[in-house]
């Protein structure tokens, strides 16, 4: 197995505005081996700059991963402006869509690997399924469900 680093950053910004730039959580997680530390290195330093930069940053969390595991995660800005509550590992924030992304990551990486094939049609998928006809099983496909397409 290949051993590239699939970074995932799962940005999500809270509701207010950040009241100031200076509460970057920067922490190394468990690096599998020097590159992992170097990456979890060079991550903590991007985090901290682009704090820096944004002094008016909405709350942010971010994690890369690699297949064998967690290699950074860093947490910025605040959760909460108004009560002046950074953001932290602990946070708890509303994702929304935010899912949306994971899923399409995973079918592309799914396809790219040939474990499934985003033309397939639901009517293929679940053959044992009898499909209410305004569905049209037959015609909506993995591709057109996880792009979130509509099909005329």
């Amino acid at each position: 197995m290949r051993s590239m680093l699939y970074p995932v950053l799962l940005l999500t910004p809270c509701l207010t505005s950040c009241a100031t730039g200076q509460n970057a959580d920067v922490a190394p997680a468990m690096q599998k081996d020097s590159r992992d530390a170097a990456f979890a290195r060079d991550f903590a330093a991007f985090a901290k700059e682009l704090e820096a930069a944004n002094p008016t940053l909405t709350g942010l969390s971010a994690i890369v991963v690699r297949e064998n595991g967690m290699i950074a995660t860093a947490n910025f800005g605040m959760a909460d402006a108004e009560n002046n509550v950074a953001a932290s590992t602990s946070t708890r924030w509303y994702i929304a869509s935010s899912t949306k992304a994971f899923l399409g990551t995973a079918f592309a990486r799914l396809q790219e690997r040939g474990e499934i094939d985003l033309d397939w049609t639901l009517s293929q998928l679940a053959p044992d399924i009898t499909f209410d006809p305004q569905l049209r099983a037959s015609e909506v496909t993995l591709r057109i469900r996880t792009g979130y397409l509509a099909e005329e």
